[in-house]
Protein backbone atom coordinates (compact mmCIF):
# COMPACT_ATOMS: atom_id res chain seq x y z
CA UNK A 1 0.00 0.00 0.00
CA UNK A 2 0.99 3.56 -0.65
CA UNK A 3 2.75 4.93 2.63
CA UNK A 4 3.39 1.43 4.14
CA UNK A 5 7.37 1.44 2.97
CA UNK A 6 6.85 -1.88 1.08
CA UNK A 7 8.99 -2.24 -1.68
CA UNK A 8 8.80 -4.50 -5.16
CA UNK A 9 10.83 -7.46 -5.34
CA UNK A 10 13.93 -6.54 -7.63
CA UNK A 11 14.25 -7.35 -10.76
CA UNK A 12 16.83 -10.13 -12.03
CA UNK A 13 20.56 -8.85 -11.90
CA UNK A 14 22.80 -8.95 -14.73
CA UNK A 15 23.56 -11.77 -16.51
CA UNK A 16 27.53 -12.46 -16.13
CA UNK A 17 29.37 -15.28 -18.67
CA UNK A 18 32.68 -16.82 -18.04
CA UNK A 19 35.25 -15.68 -20.86
CA UNK A 20 36.11 -19.12 -21.39
CA UNK A 21 32.44 -19.63 -22.42
CA UNK A 22 32.22 -16.78 -25.23
CA UNK A 23 35.90 -17.63 -26.73
CA UNK A 24 34.03 -21.59 -26.68
CA UNK A 25 30.86 -19.94 -28.62
CA UNK A 26 32.67 -18.18 -30.71
CA UNK A 27 35.57 -21.47 -31.84
CA UNK A 28 32.18 -23.28 -32.62
CA UNK A 29 30.25 -20.35 -34.44
CA UNK A 30 33.60 -20.16 -36.65
CA UNK A 31 34.20 -23.84 -37.19
CA UNK A 32 30.50 -23.89 -38.35
CA UNK A 33 31.34 -21.38 -40.97
CA UNK A 34 30.98 -18.20 -39.47
CA UNK A 35 33.19 -15.05 -41.08
CA UNK A 36 32.39 -12.24 -39.30
CA UNK A 37 31.71 -11.01 -35.53
CA UNK A 38 27.92 -10.33 -36.27
CA UNK A 39 27.34 -14.21 -37.86
CA UNK A 40 29.75 -15.20 -34.71
CA UNK A 41 27.11 -13.83 -32.61
CA UNK A 42 23.96 -14.59 -34.63
CA UNK A 43 25.19 -18.55 -34.04
CA UNK A 44 25.48 -17.93 -30.74
CA UNK A 45 21.79 -16.54 -30.32
CA UNK A 46 20.41 -19.05 -32.30
CA UNK A 47 22.44 -22.17 -30.96
CA UNK A 48 20.18 -24.90 -29.05
CA UNK A 49 20.47 -24.97 -25.18
CA UNK A 50 22.04 -28.60 -25.19
CA UNK A 51 24.59 -26.94 -27.25
CA UNK A 52 25.91 -23.97 -24.84
CA UNK A 53 24.99 -26.67 -22.11
CA UNK A 54 28.22 -28.95 -23.52
CA UNK A 55 30.01 -25.28 -23.64
CA UNK A 56 28.96 -25.16 -19.62
CA UNK A 57 26.97 -22.34 -20.38
CA UNK A 58 25.66 -21.03 -17.15
CA UNK A 59 22.18 -22.18 -16.45
CA UNK A 60 20.15 -19.47 -14.42
CA UNK A 61 16.43 -20.57 -15.34
CA UNK A 62 16.03 -24.27 -14.86
CA UNK A 63 13.36 -24.72 -17.06
CA UNK A 64 15.10 -23.01 -20.16
CA UNK A 65 18.63 -24.33 -19.66
CA UNK A 66 21.69 -22.08 -20.97
CA UNK A 67 21.28 -18.53 -22.40
CA UNK A 68 23.89 -17.11 -24.44
CA UNK A 69 25.42 -14.01 -23.77
CA UNK A 70 24.01 -11.00 -25.98
CA UNK A 71 27.71 -9.31 -25.70
CA UNK A 72 29.50 -11.81 -27.74
CA UNK A 73 30.44 -8.98 -30.17
CA UNK A 74 31.38 -6.44 -27.63
CA UNK A 75 33.86 -9.30 -26.10
CA UNK A 76 35.30 -10.50 -29.06
CA UNK A 77 36.10 -6.51 -29.98
CA UNK A 78 38.08 -5.92 -27.02
CA UNK A 79 39.91 -8.51 -26.69
CA UNK A 80 44.17 -8.77 -27.16
CA UNK A 81 44.73 -10.94 -29.74
CA UNK A 82 48.38 -11.25 -29.09
CA UNK A 83 47.44 -12.21 -25.25
CA UNK A 84 45.01 -14.46 -26.15
CA UNK A 85 47.43 -16.59 -28.70
CA UNK A 86 49.62 -16.18 -26.21
CA UNK A 87 47.73 -18.21 -23.72
CA UNK A 88 46.16 -20.82 -25.99
CA UNK A 89 49.53 -21.26 -27.31
CA UNK A 90 51.42 -21.84 -24.06
CA UNK A 91 48.18 -24.18 -22.72
CA UNK A 92 49.25 -26.31 -25.99
CA UNK A 93 52.49 -26.38 -25.24
CA UNK A 94 52.22 -27.58 -21.60
CA UNK A 95 50.23 -30.36 -23.08
CA UNK A 96 52.76 -31.11 -25.43
CA UNK A 97 55.23 -31.49 -22.97
CA UNK A 98 53.11 -33.59 -20.87
CA UNK A 99 52.67 -35.82 -23.62
CA UNK A 100 56.42 -36.23 -24.41
CA UNK A 101 57.01 -36.80 -20.88
CA UNK A 102 54.74 -39.95 -20.97
CA UNK A 103 56.75 -41.47 -23.78
CA UNK A 104 59.36 -43.14 -23.27
CA UNK A 105 62.66 -41.57 -22.88
CA UNK A 106 65.27 -42.61 -25.26
CA UNK A 107 68.42 -41.41 -26.61
CA UNK A 108 67.07 -42.42 -30.39
CA UNK A 109 63.70 -40.17 -29.80
CA UNK A 110 63.96 -37.37 -32.20
CA UNK A 111 64.51 -34.01 -31.33
CA UNK A 112 61.42 -32.18 -30.61
CA UNK A 113 60.88 -29.52 -33.97
CA UNK A 114 59.15 -26.20 -34.13
CA UNK A 115 58.18 -24.88 -37.65
CA UNK A 116 57.59 -21.15 -38.45
CA UNK A 117 55.55 -19.88 -41.51
CA UNK A 118 53.21 -17.04 -42.67
CA UNK A 119 50.29 -17.12 -43.60
CA UNK A 120 47.85 -14.58 -45.37
CA UNK A 121 44.11 -14.94 -43.84
CA UNK A 122 41.61 -16.01 -46.57
CA UNK A 123 38.71 -13.51 -45.72
CA UNK A 124 39.85 -11.42 -43.32
CA UNK A 125 40.08 -8.03 -43.75
CA UNK A 126 41.23 -4.70 -41.48
CA UNK A 127 39.29 -1.61 -41.35
CA UNK A 128 41.44 -0.27 -43.75
CA UNK A 129 41.00 -3.00 -45.93
CA UNK A 130 44.75 -4.50 -45.77
CA UNK A 131 44.35 -8.12 -45.36
CA UNK A 132 45.76 -10.32 -42.30
CA UNK A 133 48.84 -11.76 -42.00
CA UNK A 134 50.07 -14.53 -39.14
CA UNK A 135 53.27 -15.45 -38.29
CA UNK A 136 52.95 -19.12 -36.67
CA UNK A 137 54.39 -21.70 -34.80
CA UNK A 138 53.74 -25.12 -34.97
CA UNK A 139 55.49 -28.51 -33.60
CA UNK A 140 56.18 -31.62 -35.40
CA UNK A 141 52.62 -33.10 -34.15
CA UNK A 142 50.37 -30.18 -35.17
CA UNK A 143 49.94 -27.79 -32.55
CA UNK A 144 50.36 -24.45 -33.04
CA UNK A 145 51.83 -23.10 -29.65
CA UNK A 146 52.61 -19.39 -31.10
CA UNK A 147 51.07 -17.08 -33.07
CA UNK A 148 50.81 -13.15 -34.10
CA UNK A 149 49.63 -10.73 -36.51
CA UNK A 150 52.19 -9.18 -38.92
CA UNK A 151 51.43 -5.81 -39.11
CA UNK A 152 50.56 -4.40 -42.67
CA UNK A 153 53.71 -1.53 -42.30
CA UNK A 154 56.16 -4.23 -41.96
CA UNK A 155 56.76 -8.22 -42.53
CA UNK A 156 57.20 -11.50 -41.05
CA UNK A 157 60.83 -10.51 -40.15
CA UNK A 158 60.07 -8.33 -37.31
CA UNK A 159 57.68 -10.63 -35.73
CA UNK A 160 59.81 -13.98 -35.86
CA UNK A 161 61.98 -13.23 -32.32
CA UNK A 162 59.12 -11.71 -30.51
CA UNK A 163 56.87 -14.76 -31.48
CA UNK A 164 59.34 -17.28 -30.31
CA UNK A 165 60.77 -15.53 -27.05
CA UNK A 166 58.12 -16.83 -24.33
CA UNK A 167 58.93 -20.38 -26.15
CA UNK A 168 60.80 -23.20 -24.13
CA UNK A 169 62.91 -24.07 -27.36
CA UNK A 170 65.81 -25.68 -25.64
CA UNK A 171 66.79 -28.68 -27.26
CA UNK A 172 64.46 -27.77 -30.19
CA UNK A 173 64.80 -28.05 -34.20
CA UNK A 174 63.22 -24.58 -35.66
CA UNK A 175 62.88 -24.76 -39.17
CA UNK A 176 61.75 -21.64 -41.48
CA UNK A 177 61.72 -20.23 -45.01
CA UNK A 178 64.17 -18.13 -47.04
CA UNK A 179 62.38 -15.31 -45.61
CA UNK A 180 63.69 -15.86 -41.96
CA UNK A 181 67.44 -17.26 -42.93
CA UNK A 182 68.61 -13.94 -41.50
CA UNK A 183 72.30 -14.18 -39.17
CA UNK A 184 70.28 -12.23 -36.58
CA UNK A 185 67.86 -14.87 -36.78
CA UNK A 186 70.52 -17.47 -36.30
CA UNK A 187 72.14 -16.06 -33.18
CA UNK A 188 68.81 -15.77 -31.51
CA UNK A 189 67.88 -19.51 -32.16
CA UNK A 190 71.23 -21.05 -31.01
CA UNK A 191 72.58 -18.36 -28.49
CA UNK A 192 69.66 -17.18 -26.84
CA UNK A 193 67.73 -20.29 -27.24
CA UNK A 194 69.82 -22.62 -26.90
CA UNK A 195 68.29 -24.24 -30.12
CA UNK A 196 69.42 -25.66 -33.21
CA UNK A 197 67.82 -24.12 -36.37
CA UNK A 198 67.70 -25.39 -40.26
CA UNK A 199 68.18 -22.31 -42.49
CA UNK A 200 66.54 -22.46 -46.34
CA UNK A 201 68.99 -20.62 -48.15
CA UNK A 202 67.88 -18.61 -51.81
CA UNK A 203 68.71 -15.65 -53.38
CA UNK A 204 67.63 -13.30 -50.83
CA UNK A 205 71.09 -14.52 -49.53
CA UNK A 206 72.97 -14.34 -53.05
CA UNK A 207 76.37 -14.30 -52.01
CA UNK A 208 75.82 -17.55 -49.55
CA UNK A 209 73.71 -18.93 -52.22
CA UNK A 210 76.05 -18.97 -54.47
CA UNK A 211 78.70 -20.10 -52.48
CA UNK A 212 76.61 -23.23 -51.33
CA UNK A 213 75.35 -23.84 -54.96
CA UNK A 214 79.12 -24.05 -56.21
CA UNK A 215 79.74 -26.61 -53.72
CA UNK A 216 80.38 -30.33 -55.25
CA UNK A 217 76.99 -31.58 -54.20
CA UNK A 218 77.61 -34.97 -57.04
CA UNK A 219 80.32 -36.32 -54.70
CA UNK A 220 77.80 -35.64 -51.40
CA UNK A 221 75.94 -39.19 -50.90
CA UNK A 222 72.45 -38.81 -51.07
CA UNK A 223 70.49 -39.73 -48.13
CA UNK A 224 67.07 -39.85 -49.22
CA UNK A 225 64.87 -38.60 -52.14
CA UNK A 226 60.95 -37.56 -52.34
CA UNK A 227 58.71 -37.36 -55.29
CA UNK A 228 54.83 -35.41 -54.71
CA UNK A 229 52.57 -33.43 -56.35
CA UNK A 230 51.91 -30.04 -54.27
CA UNK A 231 50.86 -25.92 -55.06
CA UNK A 232 50.22 -27.73 -58.66
CA UNK A 233 53.42 -28.82 -59.38
CA UNK A 234 55.33 -32.03 -59.11
CA UNK A 235 58.21 -31.90 -56.49
CA UNK A 236 61.13 -33.80 -56.09
CA UNK A 237 63.39 -33.49 -53.18
CA UNK A 238 66.35 -34.76 -52.11
CA UNK A 239 68.42 -35.03 -49.35
CA UNK A 240 72.10 -34.39 -48.79
CA UNK A 241 74.56 -33.95 -45.70
CA UNK A 242 77.97 -32.11 -45.41
CA UNK A 243 80.40 -30.73 -42.91
CA UNK A 244 81.36 -27.69 -44.42
CA UNK A 245 84.43 -25.15 -42.51
CA UNK A 246 84.41 -21.05 -42.94
CA UNK A 247 80.65 -20.94 -43.86
CA UNK A 248 79.41 -17.37 -44.46
CA UNK A 249 76.24 -17.98 -42.56
CA UNK A 250 77.90 -18.82 -39.21
CA UNK A 251 76.34 -18.42 -35.70
CA UNK A 252 78.47 -21.00 -32.97
CA UNK A 253 75.61 -22.98 -31.42
CA UNK A 254 76.54 -23.72 -27.45
CA UNK A 255 78.48 -26.84 -26.73
CA UNK A 256 74.73 -28.28 -25.58
CA UNK A 257 73.39 -27.76 -28.68
CA UNK A 258 75.45 -30.92 -30.56
CA UNK A 259 76.32 -28.73 -33.18
CA UNK A 260 73.65 -28.92 -35.47
CA UNK A 261 73.99 -25.44 -37.05
CA UNK A 262 75.33 -24.74 -40.35
CA UNK A 263 78.25 -23.15 -38.58
CA UNK A 264 79.28 -26.72 -37.24
CA UNK A 265 83.06 -27.65 -38.51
Amino acid sequence: MPGSGARSPPGPGPRRHSLAFVLSLAACAVLAGAKSLAAIADWAADAPPNVLARLCGPCREPDRGPVAPATVRRVLQRIDGDALDTAVGSWLAGRERAAGQEENDSDRRPLPSLAADGKTVRGARRTDGTQVHLLAAMTGTGLVTAQREVDATTNEITVCQPLLAPLNLHGTVVTFDALHSQTAHARFIAEDKHAHYLALIKGNQPTLHQWLKALPWRDVPLLNKTRATAHGRDEIRRIKAATIAGIAFRVRPPASNGGLCPSSE
